[in-house]
This record gives structure tokens, C-alpha cells and sequence, in this order.
């Protein structure tokens, strides 16, 4: 998929996506998840967003171009940059060019080459803090939805960005078969109630009990429950002598 680059404390994960498959995928996350991307050009300070309207093999079409004055300067052959949350992380692909459209109206529908390689990057995370025994013991609860399943597991430790929880052995197999969760309830003793999308990072399986642990990402949250997660880390914080 890729090699990883970089990384120390205060540095930038990256890796670059050159398998032709891999490139493909992400933009079809992108189209299936509706998630806008950002637009820059060169020697203009204007970022702009568009939606994945479409995207095969060989070529991707965006739509949705805002301002619209993006659409007019790819009519006009301009290249730009474009980037996009992906995989707990961001991907960019530079160097575009408008290669057709679909509209007579100019810019409506603009295709581009799928590119040969994106670059992912991804910041490394803040502390994570212990939730304490009094909270955890059933009342820190972590419930992932997949279809009409839903598990529940006990949230050992939480940060900004995400969480680590442990599942009962009966949960292994949906933990095994799904790596994104985009229905998930976090629920702290009646002090945080909040929803995200989760990605695993990592699993570890007790081999006594057969428990699972997992690394779980945050990879969208509203901006209001985050606010009341972050208020929530800097109680945690102050209760373990940190702030």
C-alpha cells in the first residue's frame, strides 16, 4: 500500500499510496461518503471544495466546485493540488489537470486522470488519559453499531483523537470482520455523551479470556461534541495532576 517516511514525537506520519487499487479506493470512499475535498492553486489564496461526483480506474469526476470560480481556472488548464481526509489521516495528490467535463455549462462536472500515487500524512496525537476505576467500573461504555448488531466494550483510556477499549470475547468476529464504525456511542458516567466514527488502529486478543482490546481513531467528529470531549480530557487532566 505504502512505506512509511517519517516519524518522532513532534513530527508528521507519511506514506505515500502508489498502488494503482489503493488510489482508486480512496476516491471512492470519497464519493461514497459524500466528503467534501479542498482545492488550491497556485498563487491563489482561495481554498476550494468539491464533492466526488464519480470515479473509475482511469479517471475521477468532481463536482460541486466551490467558489465556482475554481471550475473556471481548470477550464483555463491551471493545475491544482487536492486534499482530503482519509484513513485517520490526510491524503494530496499535486500537479492535477482538468482533462474533460460533463456539462456544455463550463465546469459543472470536471474529470481528471485517477493520479498515479497520493501522499498520506498524519499528525501524531495529544496525551491520552486514564478514564479512573471509579468511572470505568460499567459506566465508561464505548458501543460500536454495525447493521443491526451493536457491541459495547469498557473504555480504558481516551484522548482527543480517540480511545482504547475492551470488548468481550463474543465481539471478536465483528471486530475482525470490520475495521470502520460509522455509528458509535461514547458514554462516560453521565459526563460525556457523545457520537463519532471510529477506525481500529490495533486489535490484541487476551489469550486467557479472550477479550479484546482495540486502538479505535476518531475519524469525524461534530465540532460540538467535541467541544464537550475536550472539556471532558481537561477534567481528566486536572484529576491526574496534568493541568
Amino acid at each position: 500500500m505504502g512505506d512509511l517516511l517519517a516519524g518522532d514525537q513532534n513530527s508528521v506520519w507519511s506514506r505515500y499510496l502508489n498502488d494503482r487499487e489503493t488510489v482508486w479506493r480512496v476516491f471512492k470512499e470519497f464519493r461514497d461518503r459524500n466528503d467534501p475535498v479542498t482545492l488550491r492553486f497556485d498563487a491563489v489564496d482561495t481554498v476550494y471544495t468539491a464533492r466526488v461526483r464519480d470515479v473509475d480506474h482511469r479517471r475521477v469526476t468532481l463536482d460541486a466546485i466551490v467558489p465556482r470560480s475554481g471550475a473556471i481556472l481548470m477550464d483555463s488548464g491551471r493545475t491544482f493540488l487536492l486534499a482530503g481526509r482519509y484513513d485517520g489521516g490526510y491524503v494530496y495528490a499535486s500537479d492535477i489537470e482538468r482533462v474533460g467535463t460533463l456539462s456544455a455549462e463550463a465546469g459543472a462536472a470536471v474529470q481528471f486522470e485517477l493520479p498515479a500515487q497520493l501522499l498520506w500524512q498524519q499528525r501524531r496525537r495529544g496525551a491520552h488519559y486514564p478514564v479512573p476505576a471509579s468511572l470505568r467500573a460499567g459506566r465508561a461504555r464505548i458501543t460500536l453499531t454495525q447493521g443491526r448488531q451493536d457491541l459495547s466494550g469498557v473504555i480504558e483510556d481516551l484522548s482527543s483523537s480517540g480511545c482504547r477499549a475492551t470488548f468481550a470475547a463474543s465481539g471478536s468476529e465483528l471486530l475482525t470482520h470490520h475495521d470502520t464504525f460509522d455509528h458509535v456511542q461514547l458514554e462516560i458516567a453521565g459526563l460525556l455523551s457523545i457520537r463519532v466514527r471510529v477506525a481500529i488502529r490495533h486489535r490484541t486478543v487476551d489469550p486467557q479470556t479472550g477479550a479484546v482490546t482495540c486502538g479505535l481513531e476518531f475519524t469525524k467528529i461534530a465540532s460540538d461534541d467535541g467541544a464537550r470531549l475536550e472539556q471532558f480530557l481537561r477534567s481528566l487532566a486536572r484529576r491526574a495532576g496534568q493541568a
